[in-house]
């Protein structure tokens, strides 16, 4: 916990290997899941790199087909209700969680995806498997980004009110 919590260098929250879901509760992101496959199969990159692209795929898949964002992309004025941005959250209706959090860690996942393709100077992700689903466009992503500001800005109260 010394190391999680701590303000070192190396910290895993501070490297985006992991993130604080509410106090002393921590889970690991992609990244962090990407490191720890990475390292379960002796280090070779390969595989690492096809896990970590996995795990972001589904990330954006999720965020990008979820019913609050179409609705958002067809419609800017929704979603109005908090009860509407629940699931897209992933709040699960868990009076603990942090929804400032969990705002704060969606756009790290999809920062993080937007990331890799430019490391990898691809402007789409696309599944391990062609047929696991479509390619999800960089744009996508950064829709997801705007999308993930309006909530804040929209939800403000709610999402300061549960932080206290």
């Amino acid at each position: 916990m010394m190391e999680i919590m701590g303000k070192k260098p190396q910290n895993p929250v501070t490297l985006g290997l992991m993130e604080k879901i509410r106090p002393n509760v921590y889970r690991l992101t992609a990244l962090g899941q990407a490191e720890a496959a990475r390292l379960r199969s002796g280090g070779t990159a390969r595989s690492a790199m096809s896990n970590a692209k996995t795990d972001l795929y589904r990330t954006a898949a999720n965020l990008v087909h979820h019913p609050a964002f179409v609705s958002w992309k067809n419609d800017p004025d929704q979603p109005r209700k908090w009860t509407d941005v629940i699931p897209f959250l992933g709040l699960g209706g868990d009076p603990q969680v942090d929804p400032a959090g969990c705002l704060a860690a969606l756009r790290r996942s999809v920062r993080a995806g937007i990331d890799w393709c430019m490391t990898h100077d691809v402007v789409y992700l696309t599944p391990t498997v062609r047929s696991a689903g479509e390619a999800i466009h960089v744009k996508e992503l950064h829709e997801v980004i705007n999308f993930l500001e309006v909530l804040g800005y929209r939800f403000e109260r709610q999402l300061a009110g549960r932080r206290a």
